[in-house]
């Protein structure tokens, strides 16, 4: 099943690249070290992948599919000039990035909570630990990158 426009959407191109390898969504799921109701429901549901599933289960499920991650989500590469990242920015981490971008924009932590709906303490928790985000969805790290106005790239 495709879209209207004839590109394929996530959750399509997941089920297809499974088939192709001959593979169950059982196989996947253990592979990738994710639940296989949550594996099913990333096949079934058209925006799963994209609005529940964390980023680092993603990953896993696309590595063992042989699925590029960006592509799939159509995430624009850096080279373009309007998601270009300034001189340092761009060998920062990201939590180092999300920090240095809240700053410059003149935001609390507590501002940037309430702009992307969380708790201080969880802007807190981004800002200290590098890996924090691999616990979020897409949506929500595609909302934070718009709020910190920073290319989604940079923060997957």
């Amino acid at each position: 099943m495709t879209s209207l426009s004839g590109i394929m959407k996530p959750h399509d191109r997941i089920r297809a690249a499974r088939d192709r390898l001959g593979l169950s969504m059982n196989d996947v799921a253990v592979k990738a070290g994710v639940g296989v109701p949550g594996y099913r429901d990333v096949e079934f549901y058209e925006d799963e992948a994209f609005s529940v599933v964390p980023l680092g289960d993603l990953r896993s499920i696309c590595c063992i599919l042989e699925l590029d991650l960006f592509a799939m989500f159509e995430v624009a590469d850096l080279v373009d000039g309007s998601n270009r990242l300034g001189g340092d920015l761009v060998h920062l981490r990201r939590n180092e990035l999300i920090q240095r971008r809240r700053t410059e924009l003149g935001l609390t932590r507590e501002q940037l909570g309430d702009l992307i709906g969380f708790e201080t303490i969880t802007v807190e928790q981004m800002e200290q630990e590098s890996d924090f985000l691999e616990q979020w969805p897409l949506e929500l790290i595609e909302t934070l990158a718009v709020e910190l106005s920073l290319p989604l790239r940079t923060l997957i």
